[in-house]
């Protein structure tokens, strides 16, 4: 940071000082003595929790990678699978599903347009065998 920079911060830094002082000495009694009575209970709460929880915290910051990766990294295999098997097992076959369409179409008894141009069909795939 640059020094006029760093000059201007301590600057407003100061200013905000100021000013905060100034409020605070224009508070009564009673309000400082509320202020003062919630910042002892404050100070007083069981830390027990917190302190808990910020070595928590630090044990995970310490633990090495593979700590963690590995469970990490079955739990997505796991889920993967899962998910793999589920999508599998929820489709019906293509293969099962097209022929039961066209069992369906050959057995409604409609004439295909098909079969009116099945000699144009049979030109046109012999064609394309031939070159």
């Amino acid at each position: 940071m640059s020094t006029p920079s760093r000059q201007q911060d301590d600057r407003l830094i100061e200013r905000i000082r100021r000013r905060l002082d100034e409020s605070v000495a224009e508070l009564d009694e009673a309000t400082l003595s509320r202020l003062a009575q919630a910042r002892q209970r404050a100070l007083s709460a069981d830390p027990g929790h917190s302190r808990r929880a910020r070595r928590w915290i630090r044990s995970l910051a310490v633990r090495p990678a593979s700590d963690w990766l590995v469970p990490a990294g079955a739990l997505a295999s796991v889920v993967a699978t899962v998910l793999a098997l589920a999508l599998t097992v929820s489709e019906p076959e293509n293969g099962l599903a097209r022929e039961v369409e066209d069992l369906d179409l050959l057995s409604a008894g409609e004439e295909l347009e098909l079969y009116e141009n099945l000699e144009f069909y049979q030109w046109l795939d012999e064609r394309e065998q031939t070159g």
